[in-house]
């Protein structure tokens, strides 16, 4: 599966993984950054609960859409969303199951929350014992 570098707001930044399809649900095509209204459209929230998920107010998103935190805390979706597609989801389910799936070791909270509230590296250490054959 090939993956795609993305240049992070502090600079170049190579993922580990970003799978085919991933950056087209957080990038409008031709644009270079991350997308805060794209990535609103694509797990359908409200302007309140993007606020709140990326910690700006929507003025902030519509007019600086390549705010260096805002693109750092897309990129921590994106991450998470990219390691769901590498375990063999296409980028539509991933992007339901990192939106609605309550998982067990996070107290029932989803990956999308996990995300939001700052544990990215929690996120990804669980998909990784997934992939592993291991849940804990």
């Amino acid at each position: 599966m090939g993956h795609t570098k993305v240049d992070s707001a502090k600079g170049p930044r190579s993922l580990s993984a970003i799978a085919p399809g991933a950056l087209e649900a957080f990038r409008r095509p031709g644009q270079a950054h991350l997308s805060p209204l794209r990535f609103r459209e694509f797990f359908g929230l409200g302007i309140g609960e993007l606020e709140r998920t990326l910690r700006a107010p929507l003025w902030l998103l519509r007019r600086e859409p390549n705010d260096p935190v805002v693109q750092l805390r897309l990129l921590a979706f994106l991450q998470v969303h990219s390691a769901l597609i590498d375990l063999g989801k296409d980028p539509i389910t991933a992007g339901f199951h990192l939106r609605n799936t309550p998982i067990p070791a996070f107290q029932y909270q989803t990956l999308f929350e996990v995300v939001r509230d700052g544990r990215v590296a929690d996120a990804l250490g669980y998909l990784d014992s997934i992939s592993s054959g291991f849940v804990g």
